[in-house]
């Protein structure tokens, strides 16, 4: 049996203190937090802007071969976890509904052509299909939805397109934050 002490973490924890002073039997045992191991590089502005560029690159190329004007809804650095990583979300608008689905199967040849591990599958109402891939340092998805508007049914692509993960400091993303606000895409 093990007795709480002045000393004793478990005895100073807001959930474990009750479970502490509830079953004095137990044996707690608190391990000190594990600090976060620094990034042992950085990548530089130059890297992250040309993965910037990179992205729009390909977003550009694969509206193309959706040939559709395309409306870009947002692009910018987004931190998952430690990384950081450029995402690009673009909305074709307003796709005949009868040239949604080859429009996309289209898009489908073109990534597996162009060398993507890519793949599809069939979405749920009002979904049509999802197709994913990734090509070196980027990753896409495709979704297409069937929509009624006020012209009747119509179709929309969204693609998103997501840079590789890159562990930038802060001031750098500040400085790729603000040149995108100047017009450079990263």
């Amino acid at each position: 049996m093990t007795e709480a002490t002045p000393d004793d973490p478990a005895a100073r924890d807001p959930f474990l203190g009750p479970l502490r002073r509830a079953h004095p039997d137990v044996d707690v045992v608190v391990l000190p937090p594990e600090p976060l191991a620094a990034p042992s590089t950085l990548d530089s502005y130059a890297d992250a802007a040309a993965v910037g560029d990179h992205v729009h690159a390909v977003a550009r190329r694969l509206g193309g071969v959706l040939d559709h004007p395309a409306e870009p809804v947002s692009a910018g650095w987004w931190r998952t976890g430690a990384a950081h990583r450029y995402v690009v979300r673009v909305v074709f608008a307003e796709v005949a509904a009868d040239e949604l689905e080859p429009r996309l199967q289209r898009l489908g040849r073109h990534l597996l052509d162009d060398g993507w591990d890519a793949g599809a599958r069939p979405g749920t109402d009002p979904l049509l299909v999802e197709i994913t891939g990734r090509r070196g340092p980027v990753d896409v998805r495709v979704a297409g939805y069937r929509t009624a508007s006020a012209t009747g049914v119509v179709g929309t692509v969204e693609l998103r397109l997501e840079g590789a993960p890159l562990m930038l400091d802060a001031a750098t993303v500040r400085r790729l934050e603000q040149h995108a606000g100047e017009g450079r895409p990263a």
